[in-house]
């Protein structure tokens, strides 16, 4: 029998937080820096990485990134940036970064005041 693979998402969108590729994606865009979803498919091959795998084996592991990246922007952990904008999830393509969400490294006060 063939092993069952682990849901990269829940039934309702949000994100699986011990899932290594969201881990990865977390990883590069902390403290503030901007990532492209090549080089974090790179980053992430590279940790996989077995002798004999050819030199882009990264590209396997690109469209798991583009997922991972769209859930989490839907959920507001993290922002596609296409020509200095903020895109739609739902509807980006092209050359993109990733950055954190504001909201994502400063969690808004109760009451919408800051201390």
């Amino acid at each position: 029998m063939a092993e069952k693979k682990t849901k990269p998402a829940t039934d309702d969108g949000s994100v699986v937080e011990d899932d290594p590729i969201v881990q990865e994606i977390m990883a590069a865009t902390a403290d503030g820096a901007v990532a492209a979803p090549d080089a974090i498919a790179r980053r992430y091959a590279e940790r996989r990485r077995r002798p004999g795998d050819p030199s882009d084996i990264w590209r396997k592991y690109l469209n798991a990134v583009r997922q991972r990246i769209t859930n989490l922007a839907r959920n507001g952990r993290v922002e596609i940036v296409r020509k200095g904008e903020v895109v739609d999830p739902s509807e980006f393509k092209g050359l993109v970064k990733i950055r954190r969400a504001p909201s994502a490294d400063h969690p808004q006060v109760a009451g919408g005041t800051e201390a």
